[in-house]
């Protein structure tokens, strides 16, 4: 089975006051290529991305955010991961510009990952249950695959064999730490 680059979500609530020494952890820990705020308050994000960048650049780790394409341009992020149906799809490229990183959530689409190739993404991402798609596209596409929104390790594996580039775990200080451990253990 083909290794997987790890990619953290932080939760929409995660809070950069009481939760940096979790996300640090987890960054330690997991190794991960990249880490995306999923919270989209504009506010609220440059609150995370003053906590968080020094720690990302630090560790060479691409800071993304969640459908805010200006904001991730403003603010000097990598780039930014575009969720799925929303109506950014076709403007983001055009917002970001061609050298931040440009994410699209497709769900279980092979039709959302096409159009997402279309609209210029650097990488289309899948649900779990996408592994058929995702086998596919590996295949025959080049545009890379992150597999988004795993909830055990079977997910995690399902996908891995199907032949994603990246394994995204969301994580979340008040869930514990089982996505932490699923993301290391992934990384391993």
């Amino acid at each position: 089975m083909p290794a997987c680059d790890i990619y953290l979500v932080l939760s929409p609530d995660f809070d950069p006051h009481t939760d940096l020494p979790f996300m640090t952890q987890a960054l330690d820990n997991a190794a991960p290529v990249a880490l995306r705020i999923a919270a989209t308050d504009p506010a609220r994000v440059r609150d995370c991305i003053a906590a968080i960048r020094p720690l990302t650049r630090q560790r060479d780790i691409a800071l993304m955010l969640t459908d805010l394409p200006e904001l991730a341009r403003r603010e000097d992020c990598d780039g930014v991961h575009i969720s799925v149906g929303s109506s950014l799809r076709d403007t983001a490229r055009a917002a970001l510009g061609p050298d931040l990183q440009l994410g699209i959530a497709c769900g279980a689409s092979r039709d959302e990952a096409m159009q997402a190739g279309e609209a210029g993404a650097d990488y289309i991402a899948l649900s779990p249950d996408a592994a058929e798609i995702a086998q596919w596209w590996s295949q025959v596409m080049e545009l890379p695959i992150v597999a988004e929104n795993l909830k055990n390790i079977d997910d995690a594996t399902r996908m891995q064999a199907a032949g994603v580039d990246f394994l995204a775990f969301e994580i979340d200080p008040r869930h514990g730490p089982a996505a932490l451990t699923m993301a290391t253990d992934a990384s391993h």
